[in-house]
């Protein structure tokens, strides 16, 4: 089964590097990346909601670390 996952998730994408996410989505392949509240891994879809709260710098390094990532 899918996963579609609402608000504030942990994906933890390396040992330095934990990201908070709006929304993800989680294949039926990728599934093993899930446990509880937080993700081991990249999702395969991940939708962030930006708002004018949001810090340029904290946007600009969500997508540098989701885009390097495999």
């Amino acid at each position: 089964m899918t996963q579609v996952i609402i608000s504030h998730f942990d994906i933890l994408l390396d040992i330095q590097n934990v990201l908070i996410s709006d929304i993800i989505f989680v294949s039926i392949a990728c599934k093993n990346i899930l446990h509880r509240k937080k993700a081991n891994g990249v999702p395969d879809l991940v939708v962030e909601i930006w708002s004018p709260a949001n810090k340029k710098k904290e946007r600009e390094e969500k997508n540098k670390y989701m885009c390097e990532m495999p």
